[in-house]
């Protein structure tokens, strides 16, 4: 039976994607079958590819510096996806309040 997806994500990860408190934005980027992960949020490496920050291998999937560039750049494509992905683990388990702010 083929697997259908939730259809498209993007995964907010500021400050974290590239530290052990982004594993769930790795996992995500690099393994998900559940959505089509459209782009990433951390502004430490807008601008790049995911993989290529990940995995030093482009895939497609770009980096943004903020929510309204992802929405910005994504809706201007006809690529806005439904859903938001929490893709940081913080210390303590508790989201700092600039992620608060923009989910």
């Amino acid at each position: 039976m083929k697997k259908t997806i939730d259809g498209k994500a993007l995964v907010y990860c500021e400050g974290a994607f590239n530290t052990p408190n982004g594993k769930t934005a790795h996992g995500l980027v690099r393994f998900t079958e559940r959505y089509e992960i459209v782009g990433v949020i951390d502004n430490t490496y807008a601008g790049q590819d995911a993989g290529q920050v990940l995995d030093g291998k482009a895939i497609g999937i770009p980096i943004f510096a903020s929510i309204d560039d992802a929405v910005s750049t994504l809706s201007a494509n006809n690529n806005l996806p439904k859903t938001l992905v929490i893709g940081l683990a913080p210390d303590g388990g508790r989201l700092p309040s600039v992620a608060k702010k923009t989910i």
